[in-house]
């Protein structure tokens, strides 16, 4: 069984009215029960990549090409139908910074209203901003999907950049997550998800559900609509949810080489440590147009603001500079990570090193805190901050001579 509500067409305009305000680009449901993968594209409108690529999936999934859906169920929807329309990033607010937790009764009560016979049921729409209606109305989408879900439920929401970019994830820190981003050959940039609030695959996680965040690349590039098609192929596939087919085995092994090369120069992880964070009426601008993930040196002209010229504080890379109008980051400053690490790190959760970190010298619960640590060098000085962040935790601040450290509570799961 499935459904395509949008038409198919190889690398259609996306900013396009006729399209843009549909929520549903397709469903394909196989005979067979088994994962269930939601797929958003254009959380922001002016990121038109990942919509195009959903379509041309659906089309291939429906078309009699060879490759069929054997378990489980795809849905792909549209996250933000009145900005891709619009093609802005938003309308009235960033929409992949409104699902906070505090959300969560709002959205669950219009779900409850939609099946009542309310006449002004919350959420209608009724005094909300363009956003807060397509929050609702995406929800509404994603939980009748969840509630008929014969597997369990599996997120990925598709985003491009400002400046040129290889593809790459960004996910809640857990180990199920981990194992579900290391499917695609592309780098892993940790620490974006403790740096901003509101994401949706961050509030997906929180609900007990395996999400991540993939870009694709360049909002206007050719090839992030290549990009994303690859990601969902070798998604799908990892769940088994394809047929051992041939046509569907070469699209694998194309899938499989297109994000290769894609990365091929890239560093397998990254870890974000600092954000340059943006007000309205902010007077920003880069001191270049840099590539994301470009190298810089300690101390390099990075920006100015206000009229005030930021540098690099570490030498590191540059993420996800903003070349564009709209946007709440200016960029944020990272580095390298060694991929032991991650192993290490993994082995440590698994084994449940990472809840007995405050019976270590030096390390402290918080009184008020739930999973919060306080950390005294002085005496934990075996205390390392990569150490603390592949364990799931993040330092927050420094507060006298100790350092102040958390995690998130992801749905109950934390690091796991």
């Amino acid at each position: 069984m499935h459904s395509a509500s949008i038409p198919t067409t190889d690398h259609p305009d996306l900013a396009a009215p006729t399209h843009a305000r549909q929520r549903v680009i397709g469903h394909v449901a196989a005979a067979q029960p088994g994962p269930c993968l939601l797929c958003i594209g254009a959380m922001h409108g002016n990121e038109p990549a990942g919509v195009a690529a959903l379509m041309s999936v659906i089309s291939t999934l429906t078309g009699g090409a060879g490759v069929e859906l054997q378990r489980g169920d795809i849905h792909a929807y549209v996250g933000n139908t009145r900005a891709l329309q619009a093609g802005r990033r938003q309308v009235d607010a960033d929409m992949n910074r409104i699902w906070l937790r505090s959300a969560r009764k709002r959205l669950d009560s219009a779900v409850d209203a939609e099946r009542g016979d309310s006449l002004n049921p919350p959420g209608s729409g009724e005094g909300m901003n363009s956003e807060g209606r397509d929050q609702i109305e995406l929800y509404r989408a994603l939980q009748a999907a969840i509630d008929q879900a014969r597997g369990p439920v599996y997120v990925v929401d598709l985003h491009t950049t400002s400046s040129p970019s290889c593809p790459f994830i960004v996910l809640g820190d857990t180990l199920r997550n981990r194992k579900f981003a290391r499917v695609l050959p592309v780098p892993l940039v940790l620490g974006l998800e403790e740096q901003i609030d509101g994401t949706l695959q961050e509030f997906m996680t929180a609900s007990g559900h395996v999400a991540i965040g993939y870009e694709g690349g360049q909002h206007d590039a050719h090839e992030s609509v290549a990009h994303h098609e690859a990601a969902v192929w070798l998604l799908m596939a990892s769940l088994g949810m394809v047929g051992p087919t041939a046509p569907a085995r070469q699209k694998h092994t194309e899938s499989l080489t297109v994000l290769r090369q894609a990365s091929s120069r890239m560093p397998p992880v990254m870890q974000i440590d600092s954000r340059l964070a943006l007000k309205p009426g902010d007077a920003f601008e880069l001191a270049r147009r840099f590539r994301n993930f470009e190298s810089v040196q300690k101390r390099q002209p990075l920006a100015t603001m206000n009229g005030k010229s930021l540098t690099a504080s570490h030498a590191g890379r540059i993420i996800l500079p903003l070349l564009q109008a709209q946007g709440s980051d200016g960029y944020f400053l990272g580095r390298d990570i060694r991929p032991a690490w991650l192993t290490l790190s993994t082995l440590m959760r698994t084994i449940g090193a990472d809840e007995i970190l405050h019976l270590l010298p030096g390390v402290r619960k918080h009184p008020d805190r739930e999973e919060t640590l306080i950390v005294d060098p002085s005496i934990a000085r075996w205390w390392s901050a990569e150490l603390f962040h592949l364990l799931g935790y993040r330092v927050r601040r420094r507060q006298g001579s100790v350092m102040i450290v958390s995690r998130r509570n992801h749905g109950g799961t934390l690091g796991r």
